[in-house]
């Protein structure tokens, strides 16, 4: 079996000047024009509180009947968003109970007409605080249901331009009372580095290491770069060294970083901390260890529209589980013990780069394939 180093090269160039103002609610004082309404006509029972907040004070709302309800924005999050576009949707919730959980659109967005795109965050709220960061771009979207196809570029730019209400979910259990508190409610815009960051890879050289090496082609203002990881999908980063920056550049410069203790799947990125002390992140990249990663399978066609069906050169032609993981790590998709020589429905996943996951007791055998609509 032949190993294989699973890298990503990240490209980019990215704007030094666009500056966003950021539509927020933090609840210290009110509601600040938020609403709760249920979609089923009877609605929940809601009101500011000062304390329980996240810190400080948070809207509160408790169901009073069976149906979903949901959080309704205010007229400073209903405007124009295109130039948020690949920026995000942020906001804390908690529950009081974790039991009968459903499964509905977490987040929608609206229209006057009443046509709507919904986001499916990947968990529930806990009885503790918990954070979402949606997307506000169209990955992860649906057209109307959690079962609609996946959204357009082009059809999500129109609606978050003309889009008349967001509503994020506060009814995430089938009790007929039950009680979701929210905080924190920012729009913020598009990752803004004091960099224009060229190619950012992660290498594994050797069992226990792994390289990474970044370019960039210009500086502002940068003091050092710290190199942060994870080694799960839902961890948190953590800062594992620091490179001293150029401060200002125009210059093409490159500079690597040694990861001496890289023994799973590990996900990096840089935080770019400039002069001032604000730190921004660059985009995240990915390193397989070299021990335990084969490449036993194929993947066609590649580029891909609609489906890939999946080749084995393994006597056994069956595997535990079958994956399809995103460039980030998530897991799209799974199946258990699949056949091996088998095809996948990927018509709604968007264009991108994607890997082909397949374990088998302690092997995992991964190929890459890209999708093109």
């Amino acid at each position: 079996m032949k190993h294989i180093l699973t890298t990503l090269v990240v490209g980019v160039c990215l704007s030094l000047t666009k500056v966003y103002a950021q539509p927020a609610s933090y609840f210290n004082a009110s509601d600040e024009g938020w609403t709760a309404l249920c979609e089923c006509g009877v609605h929940p029972t809601a009101s500011w509180t000062s304390t329980a907040g996240s810190p400080g004070g948070a809207f509160r709302g408790t169901d009073n009947a069976n149906g979903v309800w949901y959080y309704n924005s205010p007229a400073a999050f209903n405007i124009d968003l295109t130039a948020y576009y690949n920026g995000t949707l942020t906001f804390d919730q908690k529950q009081n109970t974790a039991l009968n959980q459903t499964s509905e659109p977490d987040v929608m967005l609206v229209k006057s007409d009443g046509t709507k795109i919904v986001y499916n965050t990947t968990s529930n709220p806990a009885t503790t605080w918990t954070h979402y960061s949606i997307p506000l771009s169209e990955s992860g979207w649906r057209y109307e249901t959690l079962l609609g196809a996946a959204v357009s570029y082009d059809d999500f730019m129109d609606f978050i331009s003309t889009f008349a209400v967001i509503k994020i979910r506060g009814d995430y259990s089938s009790n007929t009372t039950e009680t979701i508190w929210m905080d924190n409610v920012v729009i913020t815009g598009p990752i803004i580095l004091p960099i224009e960051l060229g190619n950012f890879v992660a290498t594994p050289t050797e069992l226990t290491q792994a390289q990474l090496d970044w370019t960039t082609l210009t500086e502002v203002d940068v003091d050092h770069f710290e190199i942060e990881k994870k080694t799960s999908y839902d961890a948190e980063f953590t800062v594992i060294g620091s490179v001293s920056g150029a401060g200002n550049s125009t210059d093409e410069l490159h500079y690597s970083f040694v990861d001496q203790q890289f023994n799973a799947l590990s996900y990096y990125r840089l935080g770019v901390v400039g002069s001032d002390g604000v730190k921004t992140y660059s985009p995240v990249v990915l390193a397989e260890p070299l021990s335990d990663v084969h490449t036993d399978i194929q993947v066609f066609p590649n580029p891909a529209t609609n489906s890939v069906s999946i080749m084995s050169s393994l006597s056994n032609s069956s595997f535990d589980k079958i994956q399809i993981v995103s460039i980030t790590g998530e897991v799209l998709y799974s199946t258990q013990a699949p056949l091996a020589n088998t095809t996948l429905d990927i018509t709604d996943l968007p264009s991108g780069i994607y890997f082909i996951r397949a374990l088998q007791g302690d092997v995992q055998s991964v190929a890459q394939f890209n999708v093109v609509k």
